[in-house]
């Protein structure tokens, strides 16, 4: 009779260890490094790194070109998924958040501007 208890006790045990385990975050896919594939419609971006971290923040280095020709932009900040939108909140010279839908297929991630405008960017492994 004991032995019988002592299967159901290690049977159980192995099944609420098993389910212990949290299902991945969206957020989880998003983190690595992101290098930007096509820019948005009417954007002086040219070329552009986004690195998110696990621990939410990100830092991001952008080519672009300006005025005067090109000019390099860098900034830290923080970001979180809510809902279907990623959230980012750049630190910069003035702090700025954006909210955007996105979509991840494959190593393409795709961010939706509201004025209809897209901006594609590649994993980089």
């Amino acid at each position: 009779m004991s032995l019988k208890y002592l299967t159901i006790a290690i049977i159980s045990s192995a099944f609420l260890l098993s389910c212990d385990r949290s299902p991945m975050a969206p957020e989880d896919d998003l983190i690595g490094t992101w290098g930007l594939f096509k820019a948005r419609e009417g954007s002086s971006v040219i070329d552009g790194v986004i690195v998110l971290r696990a621990d939410g923040t990100l830092s991001l280095s952008l080519e672009a070109e300006g005025f005067f020709g090109p000019q390099s932009i860098k900034d830290t900040g923080v970001w979180a998924i809510s809902e279907d939108k990623i959230v980012v909140t750049l630190n910069g010279t003035s702090t700025r958040n954006e909210s955007h839908r996105y979509t991840l297929r494959g190593d393409r991630l795709t961010f939706f501007y509201d004025d209809g405008s897209t901006e594609i960017w590649e994993r980089r492994k």
